[in-house]
């Protein structure tokens, strides 16, 4: 069997790893508007994503297990979110910003 075929069969001699995908969506906390542009972040990850202009995002290639999602936009506060991703399907996330108020 060749390399190939052993992964195209998920057949292998090490313990196989199920990479996980994250998506969700970020939206203004008072009048629910979708936010493009918004960095999100995962403390584990080094690369940053950012949300389309619906405001979505997708982190893929995440293995089981606890994160904490980050998410940052000028004029808004940073909104920490603790995630637990498990070997199920995991629901997309939420995140309602909220703008930061002048002094």
């Amino acid at each position: 069997m060749s390399l190939a075929d052993t992964y195209a069969s998920g057949s292998d001699n090490t313990a196989e790893r199920r990479l996980m995908s994250l998506s969700g969506q970020v939206f203004d906390h008072e009048t629910g508007e979708s936010l493009p542009g918004v960095m999100i972040k995962i403390d584990e990850c080094t690369n940053p994503v950012y949300t389309d202009l619906d405001g979505r995002f997708e982190i893929a290639g995440l293995e089981p297990g606890d994160y904490k999602l980050k998410t940052s936009l000028i004029s808004y506060e940073v909104a920490e979110m603790d995630l637990n991703l498990n070997s199920e399907e995991t629901e997309p996330v939420e995140v309602g910003l909220s703008q930061i108020s002048p002094k």
